[in-house]
């Protein structure tokens, strides 16, 4: 299985944001979407989640998506609203809203339950959306997400509100899901130390437009920091092969397409 989307163009008013963007993701991959803020990365996922008009296609498995992919593609924005008054385990059993009858099937609570638990959320079951920290809100519903056991993952920074050791957690769950499903998973990321350890290939994106995608190693380097975010960097070798990014300094100059 594959997700490929070619001349992708989204615009809002008379003002074009994403400009013709192609890919093509294989199933049981992690794809980090990064670059700085504006240059894209939202627009992008709500367009090939069908929540944006836009110019181009999205293809799954060579049929090309109409504009209802809610079977297919489960999306997850970074700023998320939640019905107070639903229970954690209440609002993951929506993830499958179009499959839930008159009475519950327990093997699904049992589902639902097994992904909480994956999440270390199994204790909040019972407990009222409304009542649970913006941190927590977005694990529950990253947990819906996945519960829904889509063909496609898109994420919007998932681990924005959330502490280091639940970043982790969330994108080691993320990645052994999307591997274990044969899932295509597209994240957008800020931070470029988590993006090259939980992903297998990074997009940066600039002005709207791909700029460099591949290995990390091939695309975080200091010359592209420098283009696209604007700031000086150091690359490091990490343990366990990963890489590390740490800022020195804002340049003077800025970030510029490309």
């Amino acid at each position: 299985m594959s997700l490929a989307i070619a001349a992708l163009q989204v615009g809002y008013a008379r003002q074009v944001v994403v400009h013709d963007v192609g890919a093509k993701l294989a199933a049981g991959t992690v794809t980090a979407l990064i670059g700085p803020n504006g240059s894209g990365k939202s627009t992008l996922l709500k367009a090939v989640a069908g929540l944006l008009p836009h110019r181009g296609t999205v293809t799954l498995d060579d049929r090309v998506m109409g504009r209802d992919r809610g079977g297919a593609i489960a999306y997850l924005p970074q700023d998320t609203g939640v019905r107070a008054a639903l229970t954690v385990l209440e609002t993951v059993l929506l993830g499958r809203v179009r499959t839930l009858g008159l009475r519950l099937d327990p093997a699904l609570v049992d589902d639902a339950a097994r992904t909480l638990e994956g999440l270390g959320l199994a204790s909040l079951a019972d407990r009222a959306v409304g009542s649970l920290s913006g941190g927590q809100r977005q694990m529950v519903l990253l947990a819906q997400a996945l519960f829904r056991a889509p063909r496609v993952l898109l994420l919007d920074e998932p681990t924005a509100a959330l502490d280091l050791r639940h970043q982790l957690q969330v994108l080691e769950l993320v990645r052994a899901q999307t591997s274990a499903r044969a899932t295509v998973t597209v994240v957008a990321l800020h931070d470029l130390g988590l993006a090259a350890r939980h992903a297998d290939r990074l997009m940066c994106l600039s002005a709207g437009r791909i700029v460099a995608e591949g290995a990390a190693s091939s695309v975080l380097t200091e010359e592209r920091l420098r283009a696209v975010y604007g700031v000086e960097a150091d690359i490091v070798a990490a343990r366990e092969g990963a890489l590390g990014v740490i800022p020195l300094r804002a340049v003077a100059t800025g970030p510029r397409p490309g």
